[in-house]
């Protein structure tokens, strides 16, 4: 349907008076639109809807009265109208006013001046009344909307008027607490939980409502009546009006149970890898890709000679090896990556103190979800005792060698069951046959009988 917001339509039987009317409407600022009977202005306003409408009373085919009448039960909007009439009735024109009639005016001498007054006053009250409707229906939408965002976000929305009274309390509340907004609206927080005041948020809360705001707080809840429980995090300001004044406080709440889980199961995982590089007697060290050191046990201390675990943090783990080892390494650190090497690689170390130390060192590559490399996990075990012997042992076995070939006599080795296991001798040639004839081989299978036993 078509709206005239600069229409009137002159509904008046009397051809001259409609054309008067017609001028003083356009007068005022108006367009006219002129019909003289009721069937033709039912018929207009049924397609068309005008600003205001000038009715007379006495038309040909109806009256005012039925006209308004029918007119309700034809069209769903109330048409703003005045009615004009030629001779007062104090009981018709309570009737019509009664019927939504703006004004009532007897065409008598004052009517041609009465008239564009009535029709200025008149128009100025539509005017304004439409406005104040646009407004209620930009008020309701735009509260619609809000109540939209408020239901939809993914963290909770919580106000509370001057008197510490919930006036929202949207669906994400209503999930982590267990409790439906019908349960909480109206109440003080106290109330409902108890917990809020030991935990600081009611004073958060009063806080805001003199204009400071406080820190996030993170606090434990526990609802008995809904078996809700976990952790939340809290940040409440000042909500204002559109003039700046305080009208209470808004709250975002956000549920970090699960963040609060993980960082406990991280302390937890990250006491366990403490207990174990406390309790490992060989040295783990945990580094990064390139080697900066993320986290050690305390038997490294002694071994590299230093005193505390800050002497090691991001420092990388290559500064420890002798230059001449450190290609080694990197080489063997690129073998792990890609699965070629297994197994312990031995390396020299050199210790704060200026001490060369020997160590066997095992590494693991750690990798993310998708595979790739984030850090790396060393096995590292003291060898400098074992590998001082094995050069003790190989120098004493070279002086025995050399004390064994000076002298000129042949001298056999032979174990408990008289198996030839090795031989000295200053000359082969001394023998008089060669020595596969006799290694591992008893003394009853190389000698004679009676020289044998």
């Amino acid at each position: 349907m078509d709206q005239k917001d600069n229409t009137i339509l002159i509904v008046e039987d009397d051809a001259g008076l409609s054309e008067l009317l017609s001028d003083i409407v356009q007068n005022c600022g108006y367009k006219a639109i002129t019909v003289h009977s009721a069937k033709t202005a039912l018929e207009w306003l049924q397609v068309q809807i005008p600003f205001l409408m000038i009715l007379d009373y006495s038309l040909p085919d109806k009256n005012a009265k039925e006209l308004i009448a029918e007119l309700n039960l034809l069209v769903p909007f109330k048409v703003p109208f005045i009615v004009s009439t030629g001779q007062g009735d104090e009981r018709v024109a309570v009737d019509m006013m009664k019927l939504g009639a703006r004004d009532y005016i007897v065409k008598d001498n004052n009517f041609i001046e009465l008239i564009p007054l009535v029709i200025t006053r008149v128009g100025n009250e539509i005017k304004n009344e439409n406005k104040i409707k646009l407004a209620e229906v930009a008020l309701i939408e735009l509260s619609q909307f809000n109540n939209q965002i408020v239901g939809a976000v993914h963290n909770g929305i919580v106000v509370l008027d001057t008197e510490m009274r919930y006036k929202i309390w949207n669906p994400y509340m209503e999930s982590v607490y267990g409790l439906m907004a019908s349960e909480v609206i109206g109440k003080h927080p106290l109330d409902l939980f108890p917990f809020l005041k030991d935990c600081g948020v009611i004073e958060s809360i009063e806080k805001a409502l003199s204009g400071v705001i406080s820190p996030t707080i993170d606090y434990q809840f526990s609802i008995p009546s809904t078996g809700k429980s976990g952790w939340i995090s809290d940040v409440s300001v000042p909500l204002l009006s559109s003039s700046g004044d305080i009208i209470g406080v808004i709250s975002s709440v956000n549920n970090i149970t699960k963040r609060k889980q993980a960082e406990e199961s991280l302390r937890e995982s990250e006491a366990l890898h403490r207990s174990i590089l406390t309790a490992s007697p060989d040295i783990i060290v945990v580094c990064d890709m390139v080697g900066h050191i993320q986290m050690i046990s305390s038997s490294a201390f002694t071994f590299y000679g230093c005193e505390k675990e800050d002497d090691f943090i991001n420092r990388n783990i290559f500064q420890f090896l002798i230059p001449e080892d450190v290609e080694k390494a990197q080489i063997s650190i690129s073998h792990r990556i890609d699965a070629t090497l297994k197994g312990v690689v031995e390396y020299r170390i050199m210790r704060a103190d200026g001490l060369l130390v020997f160590a066997e060192v095992n590494t693991d590559v750690i990798r993310d979800d998708n595979g790739t490399p984030t850090n790396m996990v060393l096995v590292i075990r003291d060898i400098t005792e074992r590998k001082y012997v094995e050069q003790a042992l190989k120098e004493s076995e070279q002086y025995t060698n050399s004390i064994l070939s000076a002298i000129p006599d042949l001298i056999f080795i032979l174990d408990s069951h008289g198996v030839y296991l090795d031989f000295k001798t200053g000359s082969v040639k001394d023998l008089g046959f060669s020595k596969d004839r006799f290694i591992n081989k008893t003394v009853f299978e190389i000698l004679p009988a009676p020289v044998a036993f």
